[in-house]
């Protein structure tokens, strides 16, 4: 019987090398705050750069100046007096990533708002939620939703939570910490929907997030991945090899610019 602890302790100490859980080495976190707008909701995105960023820590991107989404085409720039990018006053975003890890999840937002899907009556969970922003939409739009990442990113979660769900909606979202291989069996199986934006691009963490999804998928499930295709990470060998195994894939949406795919995921 010792056998499977010995290697649940092997696994988390595999995590631990891919996804480090020592505060210390972000001790330079900062925060940023962005505005966005789909299907007629306004959200207000705090991002804790550093410890809290979440899965997407390790690969921080530059992104263009601070801007609001309103939907339906490319994001555009915040009027001067309405900016929505806050920083440190000692600190200047044109040094620092901004939100490393949204431009997936605005294009998840974005086609959530093109399809108009209703998330109503459905359960719904999000694997690497990061900023929420994805969950957090799907709850204003109907869902009993879980979102889930990694224990130190569930502060920045809280924070944006309480700034964009209604009291009265507050019910219906829950944040859980969800390490990917090692604890999903303390999630149930059979979720409607499973949501994961920019989740796909550490190759040791690809047989962990199958085995999730594996459990918490059912015959009706539904999945939706936004991802940036990287060569570099072997994100398309997932979609095109590893997920197909298991799963069907289909391309629903791709932005060439961007580099952005978005695929609907069900089980064979």
């Amino acid at each position: 019987m010792a056998a499977p602890r010995r290697a649940h302790v092997e696994g988390a100490e595999a995590l631990d090398a891919v996804f480090p859980r020592d505060v210390a080495l972000f001790a330079d976190a900062f925060p940023a705050e962005a505005r966005y707008h789909f299907c007629g909701y306004g959200l207000r995105i705090a991002q804790h750069h550093g410890s809290r960023l979440g899965v997407a820590a390790p690969v921080w991107e530059a992104l263009p100046p601070p801007s609001v989404h309103r939907g339906r085409g490319r994001p555009r720039a915040v009027p001067k007096g309405t900016a929505s990018l806050v920083f440190p006053s000692d600190m200047s975003p044109s040094t620092h990533a901004t939100l490393s890890s949204m431009p997936q999840a605005l294009a998840l937002c974005q086609y959530f708002e093109e399809q108009q899907l209703d998330f109503r009556g459905k359960q719904v969970i999000e694997l690497g939620a990061g900023t929420g922003i994805v969950g957090i939409l799907a709850t204003l739009l109907g869902g009993d939703v879980t979102l889930t990442d990694l224990p130190l990113t569930l502060e920045q979660l809280r924070e944006n939570v309480a700034r964009n769900v209604p009291a009265e909606h507050m019910a219906r979202a829950h944040i859980r910490a969800l390490s990917w291989g090692l604890d999903h069996e303390q999630f149930p199986s059979g979720y409607d929907v499973i949501l994961g934006a920019d989740i796909i691009y550490l190759r040791d963490t690809y047989p962990l997030l199958l085995r999730t999804l594996q459990h918490l998928s059912g015959p009706s499930s539904t999945i939706y991945l936004a991802s940036k295709m990287r060569q570099e990470h072997g994100t398309a060998e997932f979609f095109e090899t590893l997920l197909p195994r298991h799963f069907a894939c289909e391309l629903v949406q791709r932005d060439e610019q961007e580099n952005i795919s978005i695929y609907r995921v069900t089980r064979r």
